[in-house]
């Protein structure tokens, strides 16, 4: 579900989204790749306003009733690298612990690996600013939860 809700949400700014990517010689599979069209948006600040590389963006879905932890940060930091991509997604259920989710968030920032999280209420949001046609919404909330990071 959270792969057609994420295809809606980011038709105009990404694009070729695949479900189960493999990378690494098959060694390692993406619950959700899309290619940045760098046209416009959060998506393309990214990587003209913040230089950060992005060709690829990675996203990691995670059905929990906890919030995610180090072996899920651990699992989106091997998936990018300079070349492949710095930016990834998490999506969860939802954050009990702010805290120690900033932390992990900020210690992958150190080593130039950016990962925001979106739990259920942020999905919910950035569908219903979708469905008013309101983009621009849901890049100033992208935007917002990146630059907790930095």
């Amino acid at each position: 579900m959270i792969f057609n809700i994420l295809k809606f949400v980011f038709d105009n700014s990404l694009s070729k989204p695949e479900k189960e990517d493999h990378w690494d010689d098959k060694t390692q599979r993406v619950d959700i790749t899309f290619k940045n069209l760098r046209e416009r948006g959060f998506f393309k600040q990214l990587a003209d306003g913040y230089n950060i590389t992005c060709p690829n963006i990675f996203i990691e879905c995670k059905n929990y009733s906890k919030d995610v932890a180090n072996p899920e940060f651990s699992q989106i930091h091997n998936r990018l690298n300079n070349i492949r991509g710095q930016f990834g997604i998490i999506v969860c259920r939802k954050i009990r612990n702010f805290q120690n989710i900033k932390t992990r968030q900020i210690t992958l920032a150190k080593d130039n690996k950016y990962v925001i999280i979106l739990d259920d209420s942020g999905i919910k949001k950035i569908v219903e600013w979708k469905i008013k046609n309101e983009d621009n919404q849901i890049n100033d909330y992208l935007e917002a939860r990146f630059k907790e990071l930095i």
